[in-house]
């Protein structure tokens, strides 16, 4: 009599066979120095199973199966491939492996991952007590203590502003930083900025300044003209007392703000 089928105790959307790792990662290696790392497929089932691991022609992997490679996995059994990596330089490298058992197929990443560049800017970055519409500033000095050359772009947004945009980086070279903070009202202003690197990878410094008002008063609140005859002139004197620690340009204007300038501007071009 031929013998009862048997059904599978794993779920269709599971795997038979679990790979450990789930991802094969490379760090930390040298030029032409060859390295390995074992790929263990352990049976899921409580029936004998089949598995096979294909991988693409790289001249900087190299996949070694075992010596019962063809043969069923037992229940709850192992089997272990080999993956040995020959780099030619210290950079990135991918390659993923295809896994097939008797019912489906999944990959198992490889990456190594090279020198990296970086670039020793501090996590957060604060401007606190910063007077409005004035350019408050802090100079960084940032160096590549990384392995490898840094190209890179920063970028932020208002009211905060960074030069260089853009810059590269040899190993332990520096460059000077400048962040502007220049806030047009007053408050707490929070952003972010983001260093790109040419690796792909962002990184990121909390912004955050504080905007106050300074100490900048008229020495009048209101000013009265006296009564003057028709085709003379008379006049007063109002002071502006600037009792901060910063130079202050003033303008007079007819509005407090410039939205409302704004505003005013678009009745004057409806009225018009």
């Amino acid at each position: 009599m031929p013998a009862p089928p048997q059904f599978s105790l794993v779920d269709v959307d599971q795997p038979m066979f679990q790979p450990f790792p789930s991802e094969i990662t490379f760090q930390n290696y040298e030029a032409y120095e060859t390295y390995e790392v074992p790929l263990v497929l352990r049976n899921y089932d409580r029936i004998p199973r089949m598995v096979k691991v294909i991988q693409e022609d790289s001249p900087y992997f190299r996949l070694i199966s075992p010596s019962d490679v063809g043969q069923k996995v037992a229940p709850g059994m192992v089997t272990t491939f080999r993956v040995l990596f020959t780099p030619d330089e210290n950079k990135d490298y991918a390659q993923d492996l295809l896994c097939i058992t008797e019912r489906e197929k999944f990959l198992v990443p490889v990456r190594a991952i090279g020198a990296r560049a970086i670039l020793d800017f501090p996590d957060h970055l604060h401007f606190s007590s910063c007077p409005v519409k004035y350019t408050s500033h802090r100079v960084l000095l940032v160096r590549n203590i990384g392995k490898r050359t840094a190209t890179f772009i920063l970028q932020t947004h208002s009211p905060f502003f960074v030069d260089p945009s853009s810059g590269k980086l040899d190993v332990l070279e520096s460059v000077q930083v400048t962040i502007e903070f220049i806030p047009q009202r007053i408050g707490d202003h929070k952003e972010d900025l983001i260093i790109h690197l040419n690796t792909g990878e962002d990184i990121y410094v909390s912004l955050y300044g504080a905007a106050t008002d300074i100490n900048v008063r008229l020495d009048k609140n209101s000013l009265l003209i006296e009564k003057t005859y028709v085709s003379l002139a008379n006049q007063r004197t109002v002071s502006i007392c600037n009792r901060s620690e910063v130079v202050v340009h003033f303008q007079w204007k007819q509005f407090a703000t410039r939205e409302e300038e704004e505003q005013q501007k678009l009745r004057w071009a409806v009225t018009d």
